[in-house]
């Protein structure tokens, strides 16, 4: 985040993510209108540093997804989570496409949720073929 952006970016919290440039697993990752204004006040201050980008927040759909659980004989519940979806071109082609279903604010596939149990998956993507 450079200098002189950081006026604005603290007042424009709610519509922001602060991210690190390099990165897994959705660590480090800070979606403005979850933190108080205290909190990525602190946050913003350490993205001057390189490797950091703050980018626009983008409201995920919600979809109601079935979720196995695997300590309770794979019984399956159904539960509101939040979606995105992602497209690889290669050339002027889609190649294909993905979606990440989370029941937290980050999507990443590779979080843990505080009971360490995957808070989020892949939704296959299978595109319609003409007959």
């Amino acid at each position: 985040v450079l200098p002189d952006l950081l006026p604005w970016v603290s007042q424009n919290r709610d519509d922001l993510v602060l991210k690190p440039s390099i990165g897994s697993h959705g660590e480090g990752v800070l979606v403005g209108r979850n933190a108080t204004q205290h909190h990525w006040d602190q946050a913003v201050g350490r993205a001057t540093s390189r490797g950091w980008t703050v980018m626009e927040y983008v409201e995920p759909e919600k979809m109601v997804l079935p979720v196995a659980d695997p300590d309770n004989e794979w019984r399956t519940t159904w539960v509101t989570q939040l979606v995105d979806c992602n497209f690889y071109v290669y050339g002027k082609r889609v190649g294909s496409s993905m979606r990440r279903a989370s029941v937290g604010p980050i999507l990443n596939v590779a979080q843990d949720t505080s009971d360490g149990r995957p808070a989020g998956g892949f939704l296959i993507s299978v595109p319609e073929r003409d007959t």
